[in-house]
């Protein structure tokens, strides 16, 4: 595959998403990107298909774009370059600078998404998801610091008529940046800053929705032996071999159903997650 990507990730526009699936105007980079998510959802489940999606120069490529972003003059700096993770440079954690602390970065869908009648992923399954992960991660000697990104606003079910409950997952997260309600595709340099910290973190959860799967895109491809800094967690059912999560409904009594199990596919056999009581 040949890719033609943009030099700057924002063109003329409040919003992000130009460089990607909402540009008024598509140009052919626009349209490189937007067909490669859509051949994400739709090539053969293999990995040799995924490296040739996505090869290393592209993944390199797009990860300097959202860097490079940051400063763009169309986006508020300060809000852009806020750091979460460093003091001041890539190079400098805020959190414990030692080989034990991991850094995981989750991406929870919430805002307007059940506005477009979306469904959204509910808490108990992210409970589930974090509450395992850590286990693992500190039975390895590590200590884990989770940052949750998502929105104040929205609800998570209207059927069920479910809003975040965010008392959930006390203990479990460290840090939230939630954001306020935004018109049209929202703030650049929101969007900018969460990307940037995405692709940067040592653990990135994935959400629904393409908020965080276009940013994970320029994450490396973990492979197993690797690293567990690097690691990518994606939604769905273990498409290419990666590692991934998906939910299950369970019917309770008077034919109701809850989102309330959680299935792993494909994580790193470093991390022993297996998948009880989830079929």
């Amino acid at each position: 595959h040949k890719w033609l990507l943009h030099d700057d990730i924002i063109e003329n526009s409040s919003g992000i998403y130009d460089f990607t699936s909402r540009c008024g105007a598509m140009n052919p980079a626009d349209r490189e990107m937007e067909a490669a998510i859509y051949a994400l959802k739709h090539v053969p489940s293999n990995n040799s298909g995924f490296d040739c999606l996505y090869p290393p120069s592209l993944r390199q490529r797009w990860s300097q774009m959202i860097h490079k972003a940051a400063s763009h003059p169309d986006v508020n700096h300060t809000i852009a370059n806020q750091n979460f993770f460093w003091n001041g440079s890539l190079n400098e954690r805020i959190h414990d600078n030692n080989d034990n602390t991991i850094i995981i970065a989750v991406h929870m869908r919430r805002g307007d998404y059940t506005d477009w009648g979306r469904r959204c992923v509910w808490d108990e399954i992210y409970v589930q998801l974090l509450q395992k992960l850590q286990d693992a991660l500190i039975q390895l000697g590590h200590k884990p610091i989770v940052h949750v990104f998502s929105e104040a606003y929205g609800r998570i079910d209207d059927r069920h008529r479910i809003t975040p409950n965010w008392t959930l997952y006390d203990g479990l997260v460290d840090y939230f940046h939630l954001a306020p309600k935004m018109k049209g595709d929202g703030d650049p340099a929101m969007h900018v800053r969460d990307w940037r910290h995405f692709i940067t973190a040592d653990i990135m959860v994935v959400g629904e929705g393409s908020f965080s799967l276009y940013p994970s895109l320029a994450r490396p491809i973990w492979k197993e032996g690797d690293d567990l800094r690097g690691l990518t967690i994606w939604p769905g059912g273990g498409s290419f071999g990666l590692p991934s999560y998906m939910y299950r409904w369970t019917e309770y009594a008077n034919g109701v159903w809850k989102m309330d199990k959680l299935k792993w596919f494909n994580m790193p056999a470093i991390l022993n997650i297996t998948n009880e009581n989830t079929e």
